[in-house]
């Protein structure tokens, strides 16, 4: 059976909260740094269920025989009017379970986002992807995505830089 790419239903919220958790695993992996909250997974239940709701964001699935296998968050944003790209879609999260990868899942909700984003007067696509994730780096790359702007971070623990 075909892997069905299509907007997010109530059923779906425990499938893409379980995906959502192999992703917070990647994504602590990669930072080799502990990112989330302990209660992160309840936040992500009670968000994701509001994704059903929300008018300015697209939630896709990967619906593989009644299992979701993926999925795909995208959201409006507006800049401000001196930027040419003023409607910006940002992929905030898209995740593939390992056992359908490298089946032109992510290239499949990726076109269905640029029928959305052209329907919604979307001009551009953000996503932002930790740096030690190169194989998702060019997959984007691959798609028309470009490197825009660097995100860099410093975490405010207990001491002030000295200097």
């Amino acid at each position: 059976m075909a892997v069905i790419i299509r907007k997010l239903q109530e059923e779906d919220i425990d499938g893409i909260c379980f995906l959502w958790d192999e992703f917070a695993k990647v994504r602590e992996e990669q930072t080799r740094s502990r990112i989330l909250n302990d209660d992160a997974a309840d936040y992500f239940f009670g968000y994701a269920t509001g994704l059903l709701q929300r008018k300015d964001t697209l939630t896709l699935v990967a619906d593989d025989g009644g299992e979701v296998v993926g999925y795909l968050i995208v959201q409006k944003q507006r800049r401000p009017p001196i930027y040419r790209h003023t409607r910006v879609g940002y992929v905030s999260d898209a995740f593939v379970a390992k056992t359908h990868r490298r089946q032109g899942i992510l290239r499949k909700f990726i076109a269905e986002v640029h029928t959305w984003a052209n329907n919604e007067g979307i001009s551009a696509l953000d996503v932002q992807i930790f740096n030690s994730n190169a194989t998702a780096i060019e997959i984007y790359r691959t798609m028309g995505f470009h490197d825009y702007r660097l995100l860099l971070r410093h975490e405010l623990d207990a001491d002030p830089p000295s200097g």
